[in-house]
């Protein structure tokens, strides 16, 4: 008989956004170059900064909402947690995903920090881009 092609299935659903601004605050630049470039390709509006001074004068000039901050806890200039204090301030609704790779305390302490300040989910470095996906996809039904 003839060889019959089988396509599988993928069971990877595709968490697409729909045009939700995200403000993306990293200081590794490697990391914040793929996770912008990621999440614009999944239709999110992407608001990306290297420094935390430098997300909050995008987050002042942004005319829209932002939806969702996804933040390194640990940064120069300002730490992760005054950051997330202060844009509260301004954007007193933001759904906030907290990242930390702290190698002093270990990322358990700034995370839990990170949860009290109002991180709904937190993750430690080296973390997985389809559990965050996931979260940014949770957070923003």
């Amino acid at each position: 008989g003839e060889a019959e092609e089988i396509k599988a299935e993928s069971t990877v659903e595709i968490l697409k956004g729909r045009g939700e601004t995200i403000l993306l605050v990293e200081d590794d630049v490697s990391i914040l170059k793929l996770a912008n470039r990621i999440l614009d390709g999944l239709g999110y509006n992407v608001l990306a900064a290297g420094t935390t001074g430098e997300a909050m004068d995008l987050a002042k000039e942004h005319a829209g909402n932002i939806h969702l901050l996804i933040t390194d806890v640990v940064m120069p200039e300002m730490n992760g947690h005054d950051f997330m204090i202060e844009l509260k301030k301004d954007v007193p609704n933001v759904k906030i995903i907290a990242i930390s790779g702290n190698e002093f305390f270990g990322p358990e302490v700034d995370l839990f920090i990170a949860e009290t300040l109002g991180a709904v989910r937190i993750f430690g470095k080296p973390f997985n881009a389809d559990e965050i996906l996931e979260a940014v996809r949770e957070l923003l039904k």
